[in-house]
């Protein structure tokens, strides 16, 4: 039976060692909810052939390695094998993301629509309840504040066309630490103008370990935040992009005010990053 649900994990080798029970233990919920009939091809981002014991009886498991290091390249690699062997739903997965039960029956459940989960920034529960009866509620979203693309269900021919822009998101080869998911998303939603998202109302979400105190992320991915707003209001000019750039830097300028941990760095990376060529 060929499989319905493609599942691209791509993380580098060291992300995958510290991840891989809890990356285990995500991959068995989703493929539960899709009675194991799905594929799961993880790429791994290093310089060298690792070797990897990681394997399911009740699913496939396939493990390659990309030696640009770069996410967004390792994503592309996922929507052409994805295509290749003509598996009609898509999911990306990261490293240290966790699909509870509740999260993977949701997206099986609405996989006719486009379905997205909630994130939260906590550890994994320790104990899942399942939910029996999963409220929803559909719309159009805004990419900016919606951005983890491995909370989203895609079908794959919605995005056959797509690829992610590989000067952006986290490797070593990248220009800039972050933005792949927005840019993808915005070229996503204009391909497919009519597309509703459904989403749950209810506590049912993808986990993401916390980030850390210090702004640490904010300030890797400053840069590459400034660069993707420039492309953003050049390639899809409105009233709304220009309310959310003034909301970016205003948020710099307020962290600024109130002498947050690294609040100066921040905002010159997120300018400089937003008028370089």
């Amino acid at each position: 039976m060929k499989p319905e649900l493609f599942i691209g994990v791509c993380c580098t080798l060291t992300d995958f060692t510290e991840n891989k029970i809890n990356i285990k233990k995500s991959l068995d919920n989703l493929a539960n909810a899709f009675n194991h009939n799905c594929y799961v091809l993880i790429v791994i981002q290093s310089k060298n052939i690792p070797i990897i014991n990681f394997t399911s009886e009740k699913y496939n498991i396939e493990i390659i390695h990309d030696i640009k290091l770069n996410v967004s390249n390792a994503r592309n690699i996922c929507i052409e094998k994805a295509l290749d062997y003509n598996i009609k739903y898509v999911l990306f997965h990261d490293a240290s993301i966790y699909w509870t039960k509740n999260a993977a029956n949701f997206i099986n459940v609405n996989k006719g629509l486009t379905p997205k989960v909630n994130v939260k920034f906590s550890d994994r529960p320790m104990r899942e309840d399942t939910i029996e009866d999963m409220h929803s509620k559909t719309g159009k979203i805004n990419p900016i504040y919606h951005p983890f693309i491995w909370s989203y269900l895609f079908n794959k021919e919605d995005i056959s066309e797509l690829r992610f822009n590989i000067n952006f998101g986290p490797g070593e080869n990248t220009n800039f630490k972050s933005g792949e998911d927005v840019l993808f998303l915005f070229e996503f939603f204009k391909k497919n103008k009519n597309t509703q998202i459904i989403m749950p109302k209810d506590n049912i979400y993808v986990y993401h370990p916390p980030r850390e105190d210090n702004y640490s992320k904010h300030l890797l991915y400053a840069k590459g935040q400034g660069q993707m707003f420039k492309i953003l209001i050049k390639k899809y000019p409105s009233i709304q992009i220009y309310f959310d750039l003034f909301l970016f830097f205003g948020n710099g300028v307020y962290r600024l005010l109130l002498c947050k941990k690294n609040s100066t760095k921040i905002l010159f990376k997120r300018i400089y990053g937003f008028f370089k060529r």
